[in-house]
């Protein structure tokens, strides 16, 4: 498969998780009702609460005939909202989410998704706190 296939799963798998989390009512009690559920912050931070998509790597695990690629996605939520405990519950909430997560992508199959590590970290300033979820996919081409 081409460079350009793997670009098109990342672009399609990361168009799908935005759609996903943002069209959910839950997310959207926690990041507000136009959900700032970003694929990148920019120069000016947005308001907390918010969720970023920090890392999507995307690797090639070809088969006999079939072309699979394995993707990690890392998803930071930053808040200064009720703490440590503020920050596991708004995670909570995004995991229960992405717990049965039916996503449709263009061009490509979501033969799996599932959540591989979850952490709540406390920042240097003392005030904002990040959850980390790592998610493992696996995409395929539709034929």
């Amino acid at each position: 498969m081409s460079h350009a296939g793997m670009v098109g799963s990342a672009g399609a798998l990361g168009q799908a998780l935005l759609a996903h989390l943002r069209g959910d009512a839950l997310v959207r009690g926690v990041f507000g009702d136009v959900p700032r559920v970003l694929d990148e912050v920019g120069g000016a931070k947005p308001l907390y609460p918010y969720m970023v998509i920090a890392r999507h790597e995307v690797v090639p695990a070809h088969g006999c005939e079939v072309q699979i690629e394995d993707h990690v996605i890392d998803l930071h939520i930053m808040t200064r909202w009720a703490g440590r405990n503020g920050a596991r519950e708004a995670m909570g909430d995004v995991l229960s989410v992405l717990e049965n997560a039916d996503m449709s992508l263009e061009g490509h199959k979501l033969v799996w998704c599932y959540v591989a590590f979850s952490d709540v970290l406390s920042l240097r300033d003392g005030q904002t706190f990040k959850g980390v979820v790592r998610l493992k996919l696996r995409t395929t081409p539709l034929q």
